[in-house]
């Protein structure tokens, strides 16, 4: 006969054990990197835009007649346009570029509105309850006041 006596080994009960303390860990890691990715798209998707209200206003107070050509004046806009993650609209007085954020086509709208003695840039956001995504960029976007004068008595230098 054969004498187990001096050898060790783990039982089958708790190499089970082990493998599933393993797997809940694992599945907390999964859980916590998909977070992080997703508010790593959020902050990109969220700069971007903010960029493109940076270079747009830039473009208008060096003295450029914003009409309707956005990508003209934004590389965010442009790249975003190319790639198939915005759309330009064009109106008499009232410019458009929707961008699309996660799988909401409209999930903000840069919108220019022109009258005769002055231009104004706003954000509008369409509807985010779909997209946690587009939810979190309206979230950070909104907490600032993206009413811009590009012309006329609003300006200040």
């Amino acid at each position: 006969m054969l004498n187990f006596r001096g050898r060790q080994a783990f039982t089958t009960i708790e190499l089970v054990i082990v493998i599933v303390i393993m797997g809940i860990l694992a599945s907390i890691a999964v859980t916590k990197l998909s977070a992080t990715r997703e508010d790593a798209q959020i902050s990109q998707k969220a700069q971007q835009i903010a960029t493109a209200v940076r270079e747009i206003s830039m473009a208008s107070v060096s003295g450029a007649n914003i009409d309707g050509n956005f990508s003209a004046f934004s590389d965010v806009i442009k790249k975003m346009i190319q790639n198939g993650h915005a759309v330009e609209h064009s109106n008499p007085n009232d410019y458009n570029v929707t961008m699309k954020i996660g799988n909401v086509e409209d999930c903000v709208t840069l919108r220019i509105t022109s009258d005769s003695k002055e231009d104004n840039l706003t954000l509008v956001f369409g509807q985010s309850s779909m997209n946690d995504i587009c939810y979190g960029v309206q979230e950070i976007l909104g907490k600032i006041s993206y009413s811009i004068p590009l012309r006329g008595n609003g300006v200040k230098f």
